[in-house]
């Protein structure tokens, strides 16, 4: 029974060992991004965020940052107004997954940012002008090397807003 025992270990541990030596080991990559806004070349505001993916394929990276902002709505019950507060997310909205490790050191990274704020009315009395950058694509990024990813103008001033993306591995 002894001798049982022990070849079944002996077989569990190769089997093991076998495993292992042809799964090669997960590369972890931590992705920053850099959310610039910029006035005539000039930055004038930026924000940090980070995560860390494996590169898979199969893990998401998800974040979120921001606040709910009460708006007020009127809504007649009867004959009498009643105010109520209708809640918006503002913020910002980061989703990213690492598809491939790419030749050249290079990463192909699938991309949704959303970037959201209220900018109070210039005309008294009116709710919030709700400002929304939205993208969504797949990027290649050089490795250890900041890249912008995406770029667009605001409509209402000329101020630009750029999301920067620097993917580094972790071994």
């Amino acid at each position: 029974m002894k001798a049982l025992n022990f070849l079944t270990a002996v077989l569990c541990l190769s089997a093991t060992a076998a495993v292992a030596q042809q799964t090669p080991e997960a590369t972890f990559y931590k992705l920053d991004f850099v959310v610039k806004e910029v006035e005539a070349g000039k930055t004038i505001n930026t924000r940090n965020y980070s995560t860390i993916l494996a590169a898979s394929g199969k893990d998401r990276g998800l974040i979120r940052t921001g606040n709910r902002v009460p708006v007020t709505t009127e809504k007649t019950v009867g004959v009498a107004p009643v105010t109520q507060f209708q809640y918006l997310d503002v913020g910002i909205n980061i989703d990213s997954g690492l598809l491939r490790e790419l030749p050249g050191d290079r990463v192909a990274v699938e991309m949704g940012v959303d970037i959201t704020s209220n900018v109070a009315s210039e005309t008294a009395g009116l709710p919030p002008i709700i400002r929304q950058n939205k993208w969504q694509s797949t990027v290649v990024v050089p490795v250890r090397k900041a890249s912008t990813i995406f770029s667009s103008d605001d409509p209402s001033s000329k101020r630009q807003m750029q999301i920067e993306l620097t993917a580094t591995p972790l071994k």
